[in-house]
């Protein structure tokens, strides 16, 4: 009678063990890059939002904030313009984004609409997280609408 006393695994069984630890996390870490890059779209969406609160705040009832050249980016905006703005600004780019605004403005140059347009980072194509002046969003704008300052 033989009597067989094997203790602990064979190499094969280790390397297959190995291998399937590694496909586990190789999914693991796909799924978590996913969720990273929709909690960037999150932030992204709450820093235009809130710079369009800010501009509905400083909206006087007939015009908003003074707003320099067609497409208002950080470097271009008004002196004088809040501070505020400009972080949250900076605060999009820094989640791999940015904000673009694009306003209306009557024949004295006053700025009478907006679009506010953050640039998504989760999609395989590009798009907007987009709000206008008159409070439409679009989540999945695919494009930019310079010629006219509302969402598509």
């Amino acid at each position: 009678m033989i009597i067989n006393k094997r203790q602990g695994f064979i190499r094969s069984e280790t390397l297959l063990i190995i291998v399937l630890i590694g496909i586990l996390v190789g999914v693991v870490m796909s799924a978590l890059a996913i969720a990273r890059n929709k909690s960037r779209d999150v932030q992204i969406a709450s820093d235009v939002e809130r710079v369009r609160s800010t501009l509905e705040t400083l909206y006087n009832g007939a015009f908003y904030p003074n707003l320099t050249g067609e497409v208002a980016t950080k470097n271009v905006l008004a002196s004088g313009f809040p501070s505020e703005i400009g972080k949250l600004l900076d605060d999009a780019s820094s989640q791999g984004g940015g904000v673009k605004i694009f306003i209306d403005t009557d024949l004295n140059g006053s700025a009478v609409s907006y679009a506010i347009y953050g640039q998504l980072v989760s999609s395989l194509f590009t798009s907007y997280y987009c709000i206008d002046s008159a409070g439409k969003k679009n989540s999945s704008a695919r494009v930019l609408n310079p010629s006219s300052a509302t969402c598509p």
